[in-house]
């Protein structure tokens, strides 16, 4: 099943790009900001992921119990694109993360795992390991909406890119904003609402954990 962001109102064609090639989906004008792009969202069963997809679960299976049902995130967008899904007992969120450049292990270039408790986060698990195809570094980290947030809108430069919240799993988001020296990410936030209104907006900046 595909999600894409969907509203009232005429919307814009956008010629961006997402990291696999597809063309970004078309964002509504009255509920999001100027500049954005939509990322894509697709919400999938373990058992009908594609080779990439099961290349990222196996990398996991010898630590955790993941079941040909559970429930995997997949986001594309036009700086990274991620895999979130939870184990069996819940404990951890689990994640791989990749770019458009081909990393040399793989299909993936990081992957990330995040202990749960009381079914929250207290670690946005940042990597910094991907890089994009001039060479420089991606910084991805995990989010935790706040209550009614249905939308959240990441800033990169100029430019921004709109995740949406599905399957109730932390949101997977990137950004070019990394400094290397301090092994850290720094990501710009607005989360919003089904009405397209602010709920909350903060900066991230946080390290890669030890």
């Amino acid at each position: 099943m595909a999600l894409v962001l969907a509203g009232c109102g005429g919307a814009v064609e956008r010629s961006a790009r997402l990291v696999d090639g597809s063309e970004a989906p078309s964002l509504p004008t009255d509920r999001l900001e100027s500049g954005a792009v939509a990322t894509r969202a697709r919400v999938r069963r373990a058992a009908k992921l594609d080779t990439r997809g099961r290349a990222c679960l196996d990398s996991f299976r010898s630590e955790f119990r993941i079941p040909p049902a559970t429930v995997v995130v997949e986001r594309v967008g036009v700086i990274g694109a991620s895999l979130t899904f939870v184990d069996a007992q819940r404990r951890v969120v689990l994640g791989c993360d990749r770019t458009a450049r081909a990393a040399a292990s793989g299909p993936w270039c990081a992957r990330s795992v995040g202990r749960l408790f009381s079914g929250r986060l207290r670690d946005p698990r940042v990597d910094i390991l991907c890089r994009n195809a001039r060479g420089d570094r991606v910084g991805f980290a995990w989010v935790e909406p706040a209550t009614r947030v249905r939308w959240i809108v990441v800033r990169n430069g100029p430019g921004a890119e709109v995740e949406e919240v599905v399957a109730g799993l932390p949101v997977r988001i990137a950004t070019t904003d990394v400094d290397a020296a301090t092994s850290s990410a720094t990501f710009g936030v607005r989360e919003l609402n089904g009405d397209g209104q602010e709920v909350r907006r903060f900066r991230l900046r946080a390290g890669v954990a030890g």
